[in-house]
């Protein structure tokens, strides 16, 4: 689930396939694909996988009852896999992600994508992207990672757009103060 949003897929799904020695590699038994929406999140689109299962279930039950289906072989060249996210896949990489980039980051993480500011992991749950700010007119150029408005959220210039910090807090869970010019790595 955290791979699917955090790379920006439209859909995924569960699939129960024979098992082999490498991971994912057996033939498929059934599948069911669903679309990942904009505004999806992990918790959102694992449930949607878990109300999937009574009718993978069914499926799995029908295709050993039903003695003339035969399982798909996978194809290798579609095939994907990702192994499990750990704590640096979640960081916020200001000078170098994209404004969507960061927000799939943000949504695959449910609050646990971070940054660091002032030795402090600093915890992002909600964001959004635009392709400017107010503050970035007559051809202003400013570093990435740079905090351009404070009005509306936090909103930093990054490679491609503007990222506007909707929901954000350090470890304890107190909120941020931040500036318009600071730079953030």
């Amino acid at each position: 689930v955290f791979w699917a949003i955090a790379t920006g897929e439209s859909e995924t799904g569960v699939t129960m396939h024979f098992m082999e020695e490498r991971i994912d590699a057996g033939p498929i038994i059934t599948q069911i694909r669903f679309p990942i929406q904009a505004d999806d999140t992990y918790s959102t689109v694992y449930e949607k996988a878990l109300s999937c299962v009574p009718k993978l279930v069914k499926q799995l039950a029908d295709f050993f009852e039903n003695n003339d289906l035969e399982a798909i072989p996978q194809d290798e060249v579609k095939a994907t896999y990702f192994r499990e996210d750990r704590t640096i896949h979640r960081v916020i990489f200001w000078s170098v992600y994209g404004a969507e980039q960061i927000r799939n980051l943000v949504r695959a993480a449910n609050g646990g994508a971070f940054f660091w500011f002032r030795d402090k992991r600093i915890y992002v749950s909600k964001c959004t992207v635009s392709e400017t700010n107010r503050n970035l007119t007559n051809n202003i150029s400013v570093p990435n990672g740079t905090v351009v408005d404070v009005s509306d959220g936090i909103s930093i210039k990054v490679k491609d757009g503007v990222v506007t910090l909707i929901e954000l807090h350090d470890e304890s869970g107190k909120g941020i103060k931040f500036s318009v010019g600071q730079v953030l790595q």
